[in-house]
């Protein structure tokens, strides 16, 4: 299954916490580092800039460490002197202001579990954080079964009774919900519906005879049409 539990989940952020590899953790929850690269970058938290320390406010303009400017947010500010390099507020009025992006947050691990420049870093920090990751998915996951009416226990039996017709003895969804039709909570429509919105993670559109694509149905025309003519002049 490619869905992820909470102790993958808390797994990926243990990892990350320690800086270990995608390939690492990826072999840790036996899951593909696809999988673990979208897991993160769908689920990233920002750092809120009310959570940073007064001793070291967030600033991520470009133009902090040579910034002499005072006074900018407000005439009577007393933080730092008026200092507004030092001030977490004044980008919001200041005409100056860039934005600098941490580069490391462009590739793997996409977050700054691990980062050792981290207590000292005063640009925009991104999390990834277990429990809240998994709430955010199980919501998710709510709000996309929610029109099909399903308890995750029957969701589960589905999956269990027909993946292996479907893909290990070939079958169609057609056949496959004939034989189980005693068992099956929903119809044969229903159970299309949940494949293409991937609720039934181990049985793919792919593993349909009726679904694949045109080109791929072609590919397998001709490749059965040129063992066929061969087989024949062989005879």
């Amino acid at each position: 299954m490619s869905h992820l539990t909470l102790q993958d989940r808390i797994t990926i952020q243990s990892e990350l916490n320690q800086g270990s590899s995608f390939n690492t953790i990826a072999r840790l929850i036996s899951k593909s580092s696809t999988t673990l690269s979208r897991e993160i970058r769908n689920h990233l938290l920002i750092r809120d800039r009310s959570s940073y320390p007064q001793s070291r406010m967030m600033n991520d303009c470009l133009h902090r460490f040579e910034c002499r400017l005072k006074f900018v947010c407000q005439p009577q500010c007393h933080f730092q002197k008026g200092n507004c390099r030092f001030c977490g507020h004044c980008f919001r009025v200041c005409h100056d202001y860039e934005k600098e992006c941490c580069p490391s947050l462009s590739h793997p691990p996409y977050v700054c579990n691990g980062c050792r420049q981290r207590q000292r870093c005063s640009l925009e920090q991104r999390d990834y954080k277990a429990a809240e990751a998994h709430q955010e998915y199980r919501q998710r996951l709510v709000e996309t079964r929610s029109g099909f009416n399903l308890t995750e226990a029957e969701l589960a039996l589905i999956q269990r009774e027909l993946t292996p017709l479907i893909k290990e003895n070939k079958q169609s969804v057609h056949h496959a919900c004939l034989v189980k039709a005693d068992i099956l909570p929903c119809h044969e429509k229903t159970i299309y519906n949940l494949i293409d919105a991937n609720l039934l993670p181990e049985i793919k559109n792919l593993d349909l005879p009726r679904k694949l694509p045109r080109c791929v149905l072609d590919q397998l025309f001709h490749v059965e049409h040129s063992l066929s003519r061969k087989n024949g002049s062989s005879a």
